[in-house]
Order: structure tokens, then sequence, then C-alpha cells
């Protein structure tokens, strides 16, 4: 879910004009919401080795030169940041399993969650901007009836 949100208010809000018809209102209301967590607490130790796992999981067994230490080096990368970036980040879906086809060194790791991150503001950047206009024109957003004068 968290995804497809994100993904759906970057498509729709990364247009110079906005087409206020497509604008997805509550997934941008999901996505400011994601924003504000990024200034948050980082994920718990417990929790990141739960996703660290789901992460090594993904990959051979034969794959790690030392798997200890790459689960150790691993949770003290996701502890830096919030469950949910952490969360997008071990999603085998669209995750890290997926964009790295060989076990990723730890740089690459801290590279995606910066990734992410980085995806997260540029999308309630556009949410943000989306609400303002949808403001402006209250009527104009998705799942909006349209108005008397036809917008």
């Amino acid at each position: 879910m968290l995804w497809e949100g994100l993904e759906r208010v970057v498509r729709d809000t990364a247009r110079s004009s906005l087409d206020l018809t497509r604008i997805d209102l509550p997934s941008c209301h999901a996505v400011i919401r994601l924003e504000e967590e990024l200034d948050g607490p980082s994920v718990h130790p417990k929790t990141a080795a739960r996703y660290g796992k789901f992460i090594t999981g993904c990959y051979r067994a034969r794959d790690f030169v030392d798997a200890d230490t790459f689960a150790t080096a691993l949770v003290a990368t996701l502890v830096q940041h919030p469950e949910a970036v952490v969360s997008m980040a071990s999603d085998p879906i669209r995750g890290i399993p997926r964009k790295f086809k060989f076990v990723p060194a730890i740089s690459e790791v801290a590279d995606e969650l910066e990734a992410i991150t980085a995806r997260i503001r540029l999308a309630a950047h556009g949410a943000r901007r989306a609400l303002a206009v949808g403001a402006i024109h209250p009527n104009g957003g998705a799942g909006n009836a349209p108005g008397p004068s036809g917008l």
C-alpha cells in the first residue's frame, strides 16, 4: 500500500500544471503523514532485525561471505531510519530484494534507504502542492463531485 500511494502521488503531481481530476486526495494525505514519520524515532533494533531477516532471506545463503557480520551491519544501517522507510526497503516486490539481484553491499542498502526517504519527501512536496491547489478549487480533486460551476 505504501508504495502504490507514494508512486501515484509522485506521478500525478510531477507535472507543472496539476490536473485536479487525477489527484488522489486520500493518497496525498497518507504521503504527508508518511513524511511526518521521517522526523520521528528510528526503527527499534529488534524490529530492524526482523526487517533485515526479510531482506537477507531473499538471497541464497551461499552468497554471504560472513552472514553474521552482514546481518549485524545491516541492522546497524536499518536502525538509522524510521520504520516506514525500512518496511518499504524490505518489501520483496519493490524494495531492496527486487532491486538487487545479488546481495547488496551495506553502502548500497544505505543508498537505497536514502533514496526511499528522498522519494517520500518528493511525493509529500507534490501532495502539499496538490492540496493547496485543491483548496483553491475544492471540487477539482479526484473523487469529488463536480461543483455547480462545472469545474
